[in-house]
Formats: structure tokens, C-alpha cells, sequence
């Protein structure tokens, strides 16, 4: 038997989620429905009996009260009581029998209205006792009372059947099981549109991934107004799509721009190093050039391979940052004085607004590295003034420093993307000046890894100017 449940059960969790919706809602819905009906059927059955209870007690005290009234005028006697038959007749209405039995159990009257033939046995009672008989046909309410009255003792039963009332029972209990059968149906047609309703953006969720399998990431999920919990699964897949889509480009674009900026150095090389096979070996002027040529890029080739894999190592990088408390203010004056020795024609001017030394969490060397790639972009693309002003103030517990240059500027189109890897405002000019397009890259990933910013404004023939935002952990 636990074999064959487990198995029914086991076949129940392995149908399909809407015919275990339709199943559950029309479980649900049925239980609810007959607890309903049965509580009505024994609420209904409970109050009819205790009215019908009621009736035959004030009966009883009517019949009582009249042998009273007849005892104040005469001495009431067997043939008193034998003679109160057109009383009792008034009295007594449908389905019900009065009978008045002496102290030895005799019955010494009885009138009787449509009663139906049960045998009822006589029985003489010293107090007022009410009870129940289930006979063949039907339930038969009995009351008995003793009475004292003049010259006779004896007792008064009513007896009251239940066979009205027990046929209204059941017809209402025909119609319960009717509707009962019909609201299992209804219940059924209920799940399936329950289901239907619940599943549909479910199956067009489902539909889109096989679409997306087929046809590519650029498929999304329809999603309507209706802002319920189904909508916001359509809402955070389409959004995770449109990054995964726009990851996936970002990828696509990185491994085309690592093709293209691969292929210049080595077509470079491969062309000294065949015109060094063929005339090179007799010729010092041919060697030298191509040996310069071929070093140089191999250096550049190298630069870039080696800040590609720190790229990469540093988006691996779960936890574990390098982290330290620094000050900022020193190791910016470093490296000015580092470019001041290697560049004799910049002018660079500092101006440190605030006068409290303020404490950053970021490793020393990055936050050097961060500094350097920018002051040397500022240099590089200040062919005529070489001006550089750099100057810090602190604003709502951050640091800001600002990187100003007089160079040639970014266009307003390009901003956007000067931070994307391999991307160069002026190819020419940064080839020339042995750039690969990753050091802005590079910084911005710095930046943000240690929950700074970066801001950047320029006009074209007027200059560039960086800032960086850094929280500040302690000021003294």
C-alpha cells in the first residue's frame, strides 16, 4: 500500500506544472464548497429540530395549563381526561399524536394527526424527559411530562414526526450534491483559465529562450502594463538579456580590436624580418633599420599584452583587493616630480585647497598608476602649451582632483567612449605616440574597484579636464 502511494505521488510531482494548477485550484475549490455545504446542511438540521423542540414544550404546557383550568371547576377524573378529546384535536396539528397514559401505563386517550403507524411504546415518567426514537421510516421527536390533576396521575406524551423535515433534508442534500458536481466542473474550467492566465507569460518567457537559442540575444520577452510578479520575471530577464546582449558585443568588439591592433606589430615584424632574409644580411643599413623597427614594435607589442593580462587579472579578481590607508597629496607631488624630470618642457601648477590631511583606502601603487596614466594622456595631447594644472579640494567627505590641460581636446562624440578598450579619439596620433588604447581603460577599472568616479569635460582646442572622486575614510 506505501509502494503504490508513493508512487501516486511520485507520478503527481512529475505532471506538468498546469495540470498540477488545475488539480490544486479544483482540490481547493471543492474542499471549500463542502465544508460550506456541510456546515450548512448540520446548521440548518440543528435549528429546525431545536424549533420543533420548542413547539412541543409550549404544546405540552398548553394541555398541562388546560387539565389545570378544568380541575378549578371540577374534580377531574379518566372520564375528564377521555372527554377532552375536541380540546386535544384543536391542539394537536400534522404529523403529531397526544396521548395520555394513566399511573399503570394504559393508555387512556390518544388523538393522532396524520401520525404515521410506529410504534411508539407507552411509558410512564415521574419528571419532564425529551428524547429521540430513529424508528424505520423516519425520527420521531418524543416529549413526556407527568400530570397531577385532581383524582388522576398519569403522563402526557407528544409525539412529533420528523418526516417533513427529514425530506426537506434530503432534497436539500440532492441539490448539495448537485452542485457539488457541478462546482468540481466548475472548479476544473476555473483552474484550467487560472492556469492559462498564470502560465502564459511563462510560456512566452519559455518561448523567447528558445527563440534566443535560435535566432540570437537580440529576442526579448513582450511585457505588458500590468506590473504583478510575473511581469517583473519578464522585466529582470529582458534587463539580464540586454546586459548579457551588451557583454557579449562588448566581447565580440574586444576580440576584433585585439585582432586588428595584434595583426599591425606582427605584419611589421614579419615584413623587417623578410626584408632582412632577402637583402638585410649584406646590407648595415637595411639590418640596423629593421632591427629598429622590429624592437620597437615587439616593445609595444609586448606593453600591450602585458596590459591586457591586467585587464583580465584585475576582472577576475573576486576579493583580495591590495588595499591601503594613504595619503593622496604626496604621492601626486611624486609623480609630477617624475614628469617634471622626464618632461623639462611642462609647466605643471598644483593647488591643494585644503589644508587637513585626508586618508584613502586604495592601494599605494594603483593610486600612483591611476595618476600617471592620466597626467601622461594630458601631456601627449598638449603638442603646443604644456601646461598642466593639477589641484584637489574635498567635497562631502570626498576627494576630488582635477587633471587640466590646454591640449587639443576630445569631440563631444567621442567622450562617451574614450574609456572602451582600444578606442582612440586620434588613431595616428596615438600610434605615434606608442599608445594602445588600454591605459584609460585600465584606470577606470581602477577607479571604480575602489568605489571611486571619474568625470571628464573638453572642448576641442581647448583642453581637458579629469576629475577623480575618492572616499575619503578619515580626516585629520
Amino acid at each position: 500500500m506505501k509502494k503504490i502511494i508513493k508512487k501516486i505521488i511520485n507520478k503527481f510531482y512529475g505532471l506538468p506544472i498546469k495540470i498540477k494548477l488545475i488539480l490544486w485550484s479544483s482540490l481547493l475549490l471543492f474542499l471549500l464548497f463542502l465544508s460550506y455545504n456541510v456546515l450548512q446542511y448540520f446548521v440548518l438540521d440543528q435549528w429546525v429540530f431545536n424549533q420543533e423542540e420548542k413547539m412541543i414544550q409550549q404544546k405540552l404546557k398548553e394541555v398541562q395549563a388546560y387539565f389545570h383550568e378544568e380541575s378549578k371547576s371540577e374534580n377531574v377524573t379518566e372520564a375528564t381526561i377521555r372527554n377532552s378529546t375536541g380540546f386535544l384535536n384543536k391542539t394537536n396539528e400534522k404529523y403529531e399524536m397526544i396521548r395520555i397514559l394513566d399511573n399503570q401505563g394504559s393508555i387512556i386517550m390518544v388523538v393522532t394527526n396524520e401520525m404515521p403507524d410506529q410504534p411508539i411504546l407507552p411509558q410512564v415518567v415521574n419528571s419532564y424527559k425529551l428524547e429521540y426514537e430513529q424508528t424505520n421510516q423516519d425520527r420521531i421527536l418524543i416529549e413526556r411530562s407527568p400530570i397531577n390533576v385532581g383524582q388522576f396521575h398519569g403522563t402526557i406524551e407528544i409525539a412529533k414526526s420528523m418526516e417533513t423535515f427529514d425530506s426537506l433534508l434530503d432534497q436539500v442534500l440532492m441539490v448539495m450534491i448537485g452542485t457539488g458536481l457541478g462546482a468540481i466542473l466548475l472548479s476544473i474550467l476555473g483552474g484550467v483559465i487560472i492556469s492559462n492566465r498564470l502560465l502564459k507569460p511563462i510560456q512566452s518567457i519559455t518561448g523567447t529562450m528558445k527563440r534566443i537559442k535560435k535566432n540570437g540575444l537580440h529576442e526579448r520577452v513582450p511585457v505588458k502594463n500590468t506590473r504583478d510578479e510575473i511581469t517583473e520575471i519578464g522585466i529582470v530577464f529582458n534587463n539580464m538579456m540586454e546586459q548579457l546582449e551588451s557583454v557579449f558585443l562588448q566581447q565580440k568588439q574586444f576580440i576584433e580590436d585585439v585582432s586588428h591592433e595584434l595583426r599591425t606589430p606582427i605584419t611589421i615584424i614579419e615584413g623587417h624580418l623578410s626584408l632582412l632574409n632577402r637583402w638585410g644580411k649584406y646590407d648595415p643599413l637595411i639590418l640596423d633599420e629593421s632591427l629598429a623597427a622590429s624592437t620597437q614594435e615587439l616593445s609595444r607589442l609586448k606593453k600591450m599584452v602585458l596590459e591586457l593580462l591586467e585587464i583580465i587579472k584585475f576582472e577576475n579578481t573576486l576579493d583580495g583587493l591590495d588595499v591601503a590607508v594613504i595619503d593622496p597629496i604626496p604621492i601626486i607631488q611624486k609623480v609630477i616630480r617624475d614628469f617634471s624630470i622626464l618632461n623639462t618642457n611642462v609647466v605643471f601648477e598644483t593647488n591643494f585647497a585644503t589644508s587637513a590631511k585626508v586618508n584613502l583606502k586604495i592601494a599605494h601603487d594603483r593610486f600612483e598608476q591611476i595618476l600617471i596614466i592620466f597626467i601622461d594622456n594630458a601631456i601627449k595631447y598638449s603638442p603646443n602649451k604644456k601646461w598642466i594644472k593639477i589641484r584637489t579640494k574635498l567635497i562631502k567627505e570626498k576627494i576630488w582632483i582635477e587633471i587640466i590641460d590646454h591640449g587639443i581636446g576630445i569631440p563631444e562624440n567621442d567622450l562617451p567612449f574614450i574609456f572602451h578598450r582600444f578606442y582612440r579619439v586620434d588613431k595616428a596620433r596615438t600610434r605615434k605616440e606608442g599608445g594602445n588604447g588600454l591605459g584609460l581603460a585600465i584606470a577606470k577599472q581602477y577607479i571604480e574597484k575602489y568605489q571611486g568616479e571619474v568625470q571628464v569635460k573638453s572642448l576641442v582646442g581647448e583642453g581637458t579636464t579629469i576629475i577623480l572622486k575618492f572616499p575619503v575614510i578619515e580626516i585629520n
